[in-house]
């Protein structure tokens, strides 16, 4: 009798003895194996907003490591995905395809994720607040939001930096600036017009004056926040011309947060520049009186509903979006 013919004891999937019905799907489960995923999502990122800069701050790399990450992707498939230009990078024909692909296979992914996390019980949604909103604003009102959710745990991170919403780091954000971020859906919590706001009897002292007017808060104790020129702005608007040794100084203390700002004017400790968002609820409870409601200025800068496209179709996040926009359109400004 002729002996069998020997058989490997440990077959490679996919080798010779594999079922062949089976062997392409075995080589594409062996491609996906060595797919560098993060040189994929930094190509995707660059191709999608256009430079490497523009991704590097979505991802929160530097442009240098996005292009070594795309580099890495092109030295692996032995081509160009990118013809690097004067004013930045133009995607190849193949490059385009990829980028294509890619784009599309990350947006299901990330869509089934989404969907994954929605089914968690209980939810946990994390807030990205500014200290100031979240204290001032949001904390006092945060409960009507509990109650029309009661299944959903809410976290608020208040910190100063930005929290990073491309890497999961909150599930939506209240951002203070000027609504510069590329990358993510944007969306204005409404005008911020700055004026004068002061506790009620330095108001009283104040209109009590034959001098009243705009003029008379020069010399008085302004209070400051170090991040901006708002009194400069607010005497600009007022048509007030500032005396060089006002202008060159701040004359009066100066706070790193706006929420000790409107806490030393409720203390009248001085006179401060309000914005709705942090003041409204002090002139409603009539801790804080506005001496000049009709002088208004707007430098440009406000708070910000901030989140990721795929994070507004979580059902949670969706919720307080419109949660928070009903509650923002009932502030009188």
């Amino acid at each position: 009798m002729a002996d069998a013919p020997l058989r490997d004891p440990n077959p490679e999937p996919g080798g010779a003895h594999a079922d062949p019905a089976l062997r392409p799907e075995i080589a594409r489960a062996r491609t996906i194996a060595r797919l560098p995923l993060n040189a994929i999502r930094a190509f995707t990122a660059a191709a999608r907003l256009g430079g490497m800069a523009a991704a590097a701050s979505e991802l929160g790399l530097t442009p240098g490591a996005v292009s070594q990450q795309v580099k890495t992707l092109e030295d692996r498939l032995g081509l160009k995905l990118f013809e690097r230009e004067a004013r930045g990078v133009r995607l190849t024909a193949v490059g385009a395809d990829l980028a294509d692909a890619a784009h599309q296979a990350l947006d299901g992914m990330a869509h089934a994720y989404e969907r994954a996390l929605a089914r968690t019980a209980p939810g946990i949604l994390t807030v990205g607040v500014a200290p100031s909103f979240a204290s001032l604003w949001l904390a006092p009102r945060i409960g009507g939001f509990l109650k029309a959710q009661p299944d959903l745990a809410v976290r608020l991170d208040s910190q100063r930096h930005h929290v990073d919403l491309a890497r999961g780091e909150a599930d939506i954000a209240l951002r203070w600036g000027r609504g510069d971020w590329r990358g993510l859906v944007v969306l204005p919590l409404g005008p911020e017009p700055l004026t004068p706001v002061a506790a009620p009897a330095l108001a009283a002292a104040l209109r009590a004056r034959i001098d009243f007017g705009p003029a008379c808060l020069l010399d008085q104790v302004r209070l400051h926040f170090a991040e901006l020129d708002d009194w400069g702005c607010w005497f600009r608007a007022a048509g007030v011309a500032m005396p060089e040794v006002i202008a060159a100084g701040p004359g009066g203390p100066v706070f790193s947060e706006s929420t000790a700002v409107i806490e030393a004017a409720e203390a009248g400790q001085g006179i401060a520049i309000g914005r709705p968002s942090l003041t409204a609820d002090a002139i409603a409870a009539g801790r804080l009186v506005q001496l000049f409601p009709d002088i208004r200025a707007d430098d440009g800068w406000g708070y910000y509903l901030v989140a990721t496209e795929v994070g507004l179709r979580r059902p949670a996040v969706a919720a307080f979006r419109d949660w928070l926009m009903a509650e923002i359109a009932k502030m009188p400004r």
